[in-house]
């Protein structure tokens, strides 16, 4: 063999050998790659090959988008809610009217009045009376009285005096003084007439069980079932 031929045989040796070498690297870096994990995904908690974490409540959405379509597309279905929400808007009572309590109490047309007495005892108790009152929620504010409110006033509790007029609390004496009775009191018109009423005869049921109290009409004639009713059909002129 001549020295040409040599030459190219060594040339194609070299060749070979470098494209086994270039193939072998390309493999390598293959394999690394597959192997690597995403550092992204490790230090953020979140796995790559899991699929994505769908909020609850989009959950339903996802898992049902026919449901989600056919009620988009119902034109009589959308407009059916738009009635139903606008019926409802306009059935819920207007909001009370604004006014003090000594607007209410001056500006009657007609007071509702319950009057609590002592059943055994002459008279009753200041701190005790201050106590229940206390527990069931009243406020001592306007006039001296003590007041009772929901989500708006309600009616107001004055003190009674079985020689004069019922008046109002002194709150530095009253825990130290006897009490005649209770003179519970609602204006009308009232911006919740029938529901203050109820609230009224249900509180001073209560008020007179735990005061051991009798519980009377304005007139003092004992309160019953007929005269409860009479109250409420009273309220229910102003509703």
């Amino acid at each position: 063999m001549t020295d040409q031929s040599w030459f190219i045989i060594l040339c194609g040796i070299l060749i070979l050998m470098l494209g086994i070498w270039i193939i072998s690297r390309g493999i390598k870096a293959g394999k690394s790659t597959k192997e690597q994990p995403n550092l992204a995904a490790r230090f953020s908690g979140v796995r790559t090959d899991q699929p994505p974490v769908v909020p609850r409540g989009e959950r339903a959405q996802t898992q049902n988008p026919s449901a989600q379509s056919d009620a988009s597309s119902d034109p009589m279905a959308a407009l059916d809610r738009a009635t139903a929400s606008l019926e409802a808007t306009a059935s819920e009572p207007a909001p009370p009217q604004v006014l003090s309590e000594m607007e209410l109490l001056s500006g009657a047309a007609e007071v509702i009045v319950i009057t609590l007495l002592p059943k055994q005892l002459v008279t009753f108790d200041g701190s005790e009376v201050l106590s229940v009152l206390s527990a069931y929620g009243f406020k001592y504010g306007e006039m001296n009285l003590f007041h009772q409110y929901g989500e708006d006033y309600l009616y107001s509790v004055m003190r009674y005096h079985a020689a004069d007029a019922s008046e109002g609390f002194d709150l530095q004496s009253m825990q130290d003084e006897p009490i005649d009775g209770l003179t519970f009191i609602m204006p009308l018109p009232h911006p919740r007439s029938v529901h203050a009423a109820d609230v009224l005869l249900s509180q001073a049921a209560s008020i007179a069980r735990d005061l051991s109290a009798s519980i009377n009409t304005e007139n003092l004639n004992p309160l019953g079932r007929a005269e409860r009713e009479a109250l409420l059909n009273q309220a229910k002129r102003y509703h």
